[in-house]
Protein backbone atom coordinates (compact mmCIF):
# COMPACT_ATOMS: atom_id res chain seq x y z
CA UNK A 1 0.00 0.00 0.00
CA UNK A 2 1.27 3.46 -0.85
CA UNK A 3 2.09 5.59 2.16
CA UNK A 4 -0.09 8.68 2.27
CA UNK A 5 1.11 12.25 2.47
CA UNK A 6 -0.72 12.97 5.74
CA UNK A 7 1.04 10.42 7.93
CA UNK A 8 1.48 6.69 8.28
CA UNK A 9 -2.16 5.64 8.28
CA UNK A 10 -4.53 5.44 5.36
CA UNK A 11 -7.45 7.77 6.04
CA UNK A 12 -10.69 5.97 6.81
CA UNK A 13 -12.29 7.67 3.77
CA UNK A 14 -9.79 5.91 1.51
CA UNK A 15 -10.64 2.39 2.60
CA UNK A 16 -13.03 0.79 0.12
CA UNK A 17 -14.05 -2.67 1.27
CA UNK A 18 -14.77 -4.03 -2.18
CA UNK A 19 -12.96 -3.10 -5.39
CA UNK A 20 -15.30 -0.80 -7.35
CA UNK A 21 -14.98 -2.86 -10.53
CA UNK A 22 -16.59 -5.83 -8.74
CA UNK A 23 -19.93 -3.98 -8.78
CA UNK A 24 -19.77 -3.97 -12.58
CA UNK A 25 -18.73 -7.64 -12.63
CA UNK A 26 -21.63 -8.57 -10.33
CA UNK A 27 -24.03 -6.71 -12.65
CA UNK A 28 -22.65 -8.61 -15.63
CA UNK A 29 -22.92 -11.98 -13.92
CA UNK A 30 -26.39 -11.27 -12.54
CA UNK A 31 -27.62 -10.12 -15.95
CA UNK A 32 -26.21 -13.14 -17.76
CA UNK A 33 -27.47 -15.47 -15.03
CA UNK A 34 -30.99 -14.07 -15.19
CA UNK A 35 -30.87 -14.22 -18.98
CA UNK A 36 -30.32 -17.97 -18.72
CA UNK A 37 -33.25 -18.39 -16.31
CA UNK A 38 -35.70 -15.85 -17.74
CA UNK A 39 -34.59 -14.72 -21.21
CA UNK A 40 -35.21 -11.04 -21.78
CA UNK A 41 -33.92 -9.97 -25.18
CA UNK A 42 -34.19 -6.89 -27.30
CA UNK A 43 -36.71 -6.94 -30.10
CA UNK A 44 -35.20 -8.46 -33.23
CA UNK A 45 -32.83 -7.80 -34.76
CA UNK A 46 -30.20 -7.63 -32.05
CA UNK A 47 -27.43 -5.27 -33.09
CA UNK A 48 -24.44 -7.43 -32.25
CA UNK A 49 -21.96 -5.46 -34.33
CA UNK A 50 -23.05 -2.18 -32.75
CA UNK A 51 -22.78 -3.78 -29.31
CA UNK A 52 -19.21 -4.91 -29.92
CA UNK A 53 -18.34 -1.43 -31.19
CA UNK A 54 -19.70 0.03 -27.92
CA UNK A 55 -17.65 -2.57 -25.98
CA UNK A 56 -14.59 -1.37 -27.91
CA UNK A 57 -15.40 2.24 -27.02
CA UNK A 58 -15.61 1.33 -23.32
CA UNK A 59 -12.33 -0.57 -23.51
CA UNK A 60 -10.65 2.36 -25.27
CA UNK A 61 -11.76 4.73 -22.51
CA UNK A 62 -10.46 2.29 -19.89
CA UNK A 63 -7.12 1.97 -21.69
CA UNK A 64 -6.80 5.77 -22.04
CA UNK A 65 -7.53 6.15 -18.33
CA UNK A 66 -5.06 3.43 -17.40
CA UNK A 67 -2.41 5.18 -19.49
CA UNK A 68 -2.87 8.34 -17.40
CA UNK A 69 -2.33 6.34 -14.19
CA UNK A 70 0.89 4.95 -15.65
CA UNK A 71 2.10 8.36 -16.86
CA UNK A 72 1.47 9.90 -13.42
CA UNK A 73 3.06 6.88 -11.70
CA UNK A 74 0.10 6.44 -9.39
CA UNK A 75 -2.09 3.46 -8.65
CA UNK A 76 -5.76 2.92 -9.32
CA UNK A 77 -5.77 0.08 -6.78
CA UNK A 78 -8.65 0.66 -4.36
CA UNK A 79 -6.38 -0.26 -1.43
CA UNK A 80 -3.70 2.30 -2.26
CA UNK A 81 -3.65 6.02 -1.67
CA UNK A 82 -3.28 8.20 -4.75
CA UNK A 83 0.21 9.59 -5.22
CA UNK A 84 -0.96 12.19 -7.75
CA UNK A 85 -4.14 13.93 -8.81
CA UNK A 86 -4.71 13.06 -12.46
CA UNK A 87 -6.25 15.87 -14.51
CA UNK A 88 -5.07 14.90 -18.00
CA UNK A 89 -6.45 12.64 -20.72
CA UNK A 90 -10.04 11.57 -20.08
CA UNK A 91 -9.81 13.10 -16.59
CA UNK A 92 -10.10 16.50 -18.31
CA UNK A 93 -13.72 15.66 -19.17
CA UNK A 94 -14.84 13.43 -16.29
CA UNK A 95 -13.57 12.86 -12.78
CA UNK A 96 -14.56 9.18 -13.14
CA UNK A 97 -13.66 8.00 -16.66
CA UNK A 98 -12.84 4.48 -15.43
CA UNK A 99 -16.37 3.97 -14.12
CA UNK A 100 -17.79 5.52 -17.30
CA UNK A 101 -15.67 3.12 -19.34
CA UNK A 102 -16.96 0.17 -17.32
CA UNK A 103 -20.55 1.38 -17.77
CA UNK A 104 -20.08 1.74 -21.54
CA UNK A 105 -18.53 -1.73 -21.63
CA UNK A 106 -21.49 -3.17 -19.71
CA UNK A 107 -24.02 -1.47 -22.01
CA UNK A 108 -22.12 -2.69 -25.07
CA UNK A 109 -22.22 -6.25 -23.73
CA UNK A 110 -25.96 -5.90 -23.15
CA UNK A 111 -26.41 -5.05 -26.83
CA UNK A 112 -23.82 -7.51 -28.19
CA UNK A 113 -25.10 -10.44 -26.12
CA UNK A 114 -28.76 -9.42 -26.56
CA UNK A 115 -29.24 -9.47 -22.79
CA UNK A 116 -31.66 -6.78 -21.71
CA UNK A 117 -31.18 -7.77 -18.05
CA UNK A 118 -27.87 -5.92 -18.12
CA UNK A 119 -29.79 -2.72 -18.79
CA UNK A 120 -31.59 -3.30 -15.49
CA UNK A 121 -28.41 -3.85 -13.49
CA UNK A 122 -26.27 -1.08 -15.05
CA UNK A 123 -28.24 1.77 -13.39
CA UNK A 124 -28.16 -0.06 -10.05
CA UNK A 125 -24.40 -0.29 -10.29
CA UNK A 126 -24.16 3.40 -11.13
CA UNK A 127 -26.29 4.23 -8.08
CA UNK A 128 -23.77 2.37 -5.91
CA UNK A 129 -20.97 4.32 -7.60
CA UNK A 130 -22.78 7.67 -7.24
CA UNK A 131 -23.82 7.35 -3.61
CA UNK A 132 -21.25 5.00 -2.05
CA UNK A 133 -17.98 4.54 -3.91
CA UNK A 134 -17.37 7.97 -5.49
CA UNK A 135 -18.17 10.01 -2.35
CA UNK A 136 -15.64 7.92 -0.41
CA UNK A 137 -13.01 8.43 -3.09
CA UNK A 138 -13.74 12.15 -3.30
CA UNK A 139 -13.37 12.57 0.47
CA UNK A 140 -10.01 10.84 0.26
CA UNK A 141 -8.83 12.98 -2.65
CA UNK A 142 -9.93 16.16 -0.91
CA UNK A 143 -7.92 15.17 2.13
CA UNK A 144 -4.86 14.25 0.06
CA UNK A 145 -5.00 17.25 -2.29
CA UNK A 146 -6.74 20.01 -0.27
CA UNK A 147 -5.74 22.82 -2.64
CA UNK A 148 -5.92 21.14 -6.05
CA UNK A 149 -8.90 18.80 -5.73
CA UNK A 150 -11.59 21.43 -5.00
CA UNK A 151 -10.37 23.46 -8.00
CA UNK A 152 -10.45 20.33 -10.14
CA UNK A 153 -14.03 19.60 -9.00
CA UNK A 154 -15.09 23.10 -10.00
CA UNK A 155 -13.72 22.71 -13.52
CA UNK A 156 -14.53 19.04 -14.27
CA UNK A 157 -17.88 17.34 -13.73
CA UNK A 158 -18.23 14.11 -11.78
CA UNK A 159 -19.50 12.14 -14.78
CA UNK A 160 -19.82 14.14 -18.01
Amino acid sequence: MVEEQIGNKTPQECIVRMPPWTWFLMSLLAGIGLQRIVPLSFPPPAYSLIGWAVVGLGMALLAWSERQFALQKTSHDHRAVAAALITTGPFQFSRNPVYLGLLILLLGLAIALNTAWLLFFAPLTMLVMQFHVVPMEEACLEKLFPDDYPRYCQSVRRWL
